[in-house]
């Protein structure tokens, strides 16, 4: 929650716009040198590949899912916040004996509805509500689901959240296999070179360090 306050673009800003202020009504050089370089720092945020850089290996450390020849499904998982009803409608069409489960708080309606006006059966779905963030999604859903070594799971979320989902889901000890979905660009070489895109890649940045550091993933940045 504290996310929309101190995301990267938006400090930026506020530090900008009050050395600015101070600047002007103080006439300090330091505050003019600060809102120099903070207005430097978005015009390079905005206008320069950085969030390229920074989304491409987030995006990348998974591969897509391929269907093809392989064995059945046990289950599927989407979270929140990852949308996910068009491939949720695919997945279930093509494994139909699998468990679908919904991991997260909000936006469990909106993807029932959606789910059930594509096609699907939304009685097959089964919503894990307790979750507030990544790692709860993990230790939820394992309580939840209660798999088994043999069972095979798909997460699905954007593909530049995987890592960190992943991460989450070996710490608690449920093997899941990845499902990437919602790619900026990035991946095909076309990026979105804006300051939402930063704040995105910078978030799953920063969150891979403190997960690391608090324990909640064994890996700084979780493989295949």
């Amino acid at each position: 929650m504290f996310w929309p306050i101190f995301a990267p673009s938006n400090v930026l800003i506020f530090i900008t716009s009050a050395a600015a202020v101070f600047a002007l009504l103080l006439r300090s050089k330091l505050a003019a040198w600060l809102a120099a370089i903070g207005g430097c720092a978005l015009i390079i945020g905005s206008f320069t590949p950085v969030s390229y850089w920074l989304t491409l290996p987030l995006e990348n450390r998974f591969p897509h899912w391929r269907a093809g020849f392989q064995p059945p499904v046990d289950g599927i998982i989407v979270l929140s916040g990852s949308g996910g009803p068009i491939e949720l409608v695919e997945l279930s069409q093509d494994f139909p004996k699998a468990r679908l489960v919904y991991s997260g708080y909000e936006g469990a309606e909106y993807l029932l509805a959606k789910f059930a006006r594509l096609g699907g059966d939304r009685e097959r779905v089964t919503v894990e509500t307790r979750s507030r963030n990544t790692f709860q999604n993990a230790l939820y859903s394992k309580e939840l689901i209660k798999p088994n070594a043999q069972e095979r799971w798909l997460v699905v979320t954007t593909a530049s959240h995987m890592p960190r989902v992943i991460g989450s889901f070996r710490r608690v000890g449920f093997q899941v296999e990845a499902y990437p979905i919602l790619y900026t660009g990035a991946d095909t070489g076309v990026s979105t070179w804006a300051l939402p895109t930063l704040d995105a890649a910078m978030k799953e940045w920063i969150g891979l360090l403190v997960y690391r550091a608090i324990g909640k993933t064994d890996e700084l940045f979780p493989a295949p």
